[in-house]
């Protein structure tokens, strides 16, 4: 996961065709979903607010990014952030939930319960 961050972080210095500070929405997508499948959730957030957030470039975060993140804050025992991220995705990174975004973070807070019983 460091790799993929070091790696998406020189691309934008790589690749001036698209700007400073610019990358490619598959760039940004396999950098998160790294950090996610590390349970590094709080990487692929930073990711996510650094570059997916630029006007320039909408749609630039992937529903299977978001998905990711929601799924690796689960396994974080971060049901709070699995529901945040699903909220927004719509309004703050223009990424239309689907079936597994809801079932994701369904699951994160049926792991949470299942943990606070124990």
């Amino acid at each position: 996961w460091e790799e993929a961050i070091m790696l998406l972080h020189s691309s934008d210095i790589v690749n001036k065709a698209m700007g400073p500070g610019l990358v490619s929405k598959r760039a940004l997508s396999d950098a998160v979903i790294a950090c996610a499948k590390a349970d590094q959730w709080e990487e692929a957030l930073n990711l996510i607010e650094l570059y997916g957030n630029q006007t320039e470039q909408s749609g630039i975060v992937s529903v299977a990014s978001i998905n990711a993140l929601i799924r690796a804050c689960g396994r974080c025992s971060r049901p709070d952030m699995s529901v945040q991220l699903l909220n927004d995705m719509q309004v703050r990174y223009g990424v239309t939930p689907n079936e597994l975004s809801y079932r994701l973070a369904i699951i994160a807070c049926n792991q949470a319960e299942h943990r606070e019983m124990r």
